[in-house]
């Protein structure tokens, strides 16, 4: 969680969520915002849900004014018992951290904006090109999944809690301890990604049209989103 700063000085705790296409604030806000300008349906966990679209306000981090893809906002109900044991209120979506280069370093509790064109990035750690998530969803996945299985491309989600999660195929097979693993996979409770294996994973199910990884996996890192060069950077922090 991050504080975002409105132009009229109220402090808002919103949550880093690359998982999110939109930048969304909580209904209560409103009243804040001015006029509706539409609605926006927005897919959470392959149900629709229609939301209204509101004139964007200046949005500031430490001070920095944020740049905007568009110049809307969404306005609904961030509810979510379980999501989380802070209030929050609103979500930090890919419409603003796709303009930059992002370092979430989970050890210091800190996220630095780094240069992504004169920084050496040979010390951020491994990297992973970021891809679409398919032709209709723009948002960033990696090409393999937790599991260790190449394709098809999972999202990376910092707002999901818990190291990740598997389509009904796929986590089928992470936990069927009755057929040995192929491929370079792995069964539960181990996983695998870019090659290494992990301990003790948290991974769920998803009746969903991809894989994805969560935050409890990126904390295992130093965490680098090179968004304008389309590049993960994973350096791993433990044996965890």
């Amino acid at each position: 969680m991050v504080t975002l700063q409105l132009g009229s000085g109220q402090k808002l705790p919103v949550i880093l969520d690359t998982g999110a296409g939109a930048t969304m604030f909580n209904k209560t806000l409103v009243p804040k915002l001015g006029k509706r300008l539409g609605t926006a349906v927005l897919n959470h966990w392959g149900k629709a849900i229609t939301n209204g679209v509101y004139a964007a306000p200046k949005l500031y981090l430490g001070g920095t004014p944020l740049l905007m893809t568009g110049d809307g906002v969404v306005c609904g109900d961030l509810d979510m018992p379980g999501a989380t044991d802070r209030k929050f209120m609103g979500i930090l979506g890919m419409d603003v951290l796709e303009h930059y280069c992002i370092q979430l370093d989970f050890a210091a509790g800190k996220m630095r904006f780094l240069d992504d064109q004169h920084a050496d990035k040979s010390i951020w750690g491994k990297a992973f090109p970021i891809v679409q998530l398919n032709n209709d969803d723009a948002r960033p996945a990696v090409a393999e999944n937790l599991l260790g299985r190449q394709g098809p491309p999972s999202i990376i989600d910092s707002g999901f809690l818990g190291d990740g999660w598997l389509m009904p195929k796929y986590f089928q097979s992470w936990t069927n301890d009755a057929v040995s693993p192929t491929n370079g996979e792995l069964r539960w409770p181990y996983g695998r990604f870019g090659g290494k294996q992990y301990p003790m994973f948290s991974l769920c199910v998803k009746n969903v049209e991809s894989d994805g990884m969560g935050i409890d996996f990126l904390a295992r890192h130093l965490v680098t989103f090179d968004f304008p060069n389309h590049t993960l950077y994973l350096q791993r922090q433990s044996i965890g």
